[in-house]
């Protein structure tokens, strides 16, 4: 049996009470879902997924129904700490593909910039060779740009894209096979910064094991980070000032793509076994 959504619905609540647990059900309640027994998944929309309003999302609930749910969820008992949750919709044009919806969880940012985190986000368009290295082609519908990155990355991120089998684990797949063992995902990256033609990142990892819930915050080579998000099928999330920043190289993209190539590599292209 295969459960596959055909409708989903956004929500939001707020929950204060001393007790955390308490603060949870509260915010439940806000937003609409504490009769249902929850289930969290990983964040994928699937293809032809229609996104409904939360009103007609709740008129389809009952009680005590299992409910599947990506949830943003995030908690303090400092006074007057700022805390912000989000979810990001990645929505393809082509509605028999699919689409990813992340969690954001934040220190320090108000519901704006939140909401502005999960409005950027971005996905690899493509990867072509070149003299020094690899150009790796960043954006969304509204623009794309690019990341010049050295040649054995460039050449990593190529293979996760064309799901390239590999005689034996590279450094990235070694870190992959290593999350899972702590309980580690990566939850997004983060290309947070351009100063002087050079670009910054930030990867985010959730852990969740017998020690405990953690988010981690790491400085990355935007490189690595996104080499790390295709390989494990994690959010790409672009800082607005960047993404305001960057020269938009959309018909450059367009135009290679015409043209074609076996050097150039898009976003799901299949790999072919040599």
């Amino acid at each position: 049996m295969h459960f596959v959504p055909s409708k989903i619905f956004l929500t939001k609540g707020v929950g204060t009470h001393k007790h955390e647990l308490r603060s949870f059900e509260l915010a439940l309640r806000d937003a609409g879902i504490e009769k249902c027994n929850l289930v969290t998944v990983s964040s994928i929309l699937p293809p032809r997924c229609k996104i409904i309003s939360r009103k007609q999302g709740e008129q389809l609930l009952q009680p005590g129904q299992i409910t599947f749910a990506v949830i943003a969820r995030l908690s303090t008992n400092e006074p007057h700490r700022l805390i912000a949750a989000s979810i990001g919709v990645a929505q393809p044009a082509d509605e028999d593909a699919y689409g990813y919806l992340s969690e954001l969880h934040a220190y320090g940012m108000n519901d704006t910039t939140a909401g502005n985190f999960s409005e950027d986000m971005a996905a690899v368009k493509g990867v072509l060779p070149t003299t020094n290295g690899c150009a790796v082609f960043v954006g969304n519908d509204e623009k794309t740009f690019v990341i010049y990155v050295d040649q054995s990355v460039g050449a990593a991120i190529t293979m996760f894209l064309r799901s390239t089998p590999k005689e034996r684990p590279l450094t990235h797949d070694l870190i992959g096979h290593i999350f899972p063992g702590l309980g580690v995902k990566v939850e997004r990256i983060v290309i947070n910064d351009l100063k002087n033609s050079t670009y910054y990142a930030r990867l985010v990892l959730r852990a969740e094991n017998e020690l405990g819930k953690k988010i981690l915050e790491i400085d990355s080579r935007p490189s690595d980070c996104i080499a790390l998000a295709v390989q494990q099928k994690s959010p790409i999330y672009v800082a607005t000032k960047v993404f305001s920043a960057v020269e938009d190289m959309s018909e450059v993209l367009k135009r290679m793509k015409q043209e074609g190539g076996d050097e150039f590599t898009e976003q799901g292209e299949e790999g072919q076994t040599e």
